[in-house]
């Protein structure tokens, strides 16, 4: 197989990190597979964007969740910033959209809620 390497970043509680996504691709039959969105989220990484530039730890999300619960005047620009903050910390660079993180977070956020009310029956 060759592997081909598609640059993205992820968003952990650590910051940001630039990553590589693997994209296979068998020399003699020419069969290619990517790593798809099913295998991220199953993972542990909810995609912000349907071609996975940016994807997130989601235990971001559960931090940002529990951190609404007990500071509800929390921002995302505010959550965003710390995050920035502690990428700039473990020596990397990179901006986190607001936006993106509030979008994803709620995508992430109905997800569960089907999920419990599937569960519940």
């Amino acid at each position: 197989y060759i592997l081909q390497i598609h640059y993205k970043y992820i968003v952990i509680s650590i910051g940001r990190y630039n990553v590589s996504l693997p994209h296979f691709k068998c020399p003699k039959c020419l069969v290619s597979r990517n790593t798809s969105v099913p295998q991220l989220i199953k993972s542990g990484y909810w995609p912000a964007t349907a071609s996975c530039e940016t994807l997130y730890k989601i235990d971001v999300f559960v931090s940002y969740d529990h951190m609404k619960l007990t500071a509800p005047g929390m921002s995302r620009q505010s959550f965003t910033s710390l995050l920035e903050q502690r990428t700039e910390f473990f020596g990397r660079n990179g901006k986190i959209c607001a936006d993106a993180f509030q979008r994803s977070f709620f995508e992430w956020r109905y997800c569960q809620f089907e999920i419990d009310r599937f569960k519940r029956g």
